[in-house]
């Protein structure tokens, strides 16, 4: 497909921009702090763990510590799954030439609507290109 395109002329240089979502593992812990339940990463969980002590340093003996105690995380459960993270290339030719992580979870790319149709209250949206074939099917 890229043989017959010109990456460079004389007075041109072309560099092309990809956005790629690339998926990594990720282990989530199921928390209850007092009556409530969170959802946090392992690290998110560190820093619940040291936030807690923290506070029963500063509320030293007393009252205060025993209404602290009462909010200890605790651990009820943890599970694997998968998240990703936008990766944002810039190519020339066949080399990178930078690369870095894309601020955002969205890919930046425009959504052009098609045909998208309403159902019970709920769009339906399909888009532009989504009835374009293949040059070999045709």
């Amino acid at each position: 497909m890229l043989l017959d395109f010109q990456w460079t002329t004389r007075d041109t240089i072309i560099v092309c921009d990809e956005f790629v979502k690339e998926w990594f593992p990720l282990t989530i812990n199921h928390v209850k702090v007092g009556d409530q339940f969170k959802v946090l990463t392992n690290d998110e969980w560190e820093d619940e763990q040291k936030n807690y002590k923290k506070k029963l340093d500063i509320a030293g003996m007393g009252e205060a510590r025993s209404i602290i105690e009462k909010d200890k995380p605790i651990k009820v459960g943890e599970r694997q799954t998968q998240d990703y993270k936008i990766m944002h290339y810039r190519l020339i030719r066949d080399r990178i030439i930078d690369f870095s992580v894309w601020p955002s979870r969205q890919l930046p790319i425009p959504f052009v609507d098609g045909d998208s149709y309403y159902i019970e209250g709920r769009q339906y949206t399909k888009s532009f290109i989504h009835e374009a074939r293949d040059a070999q099917n045709c």
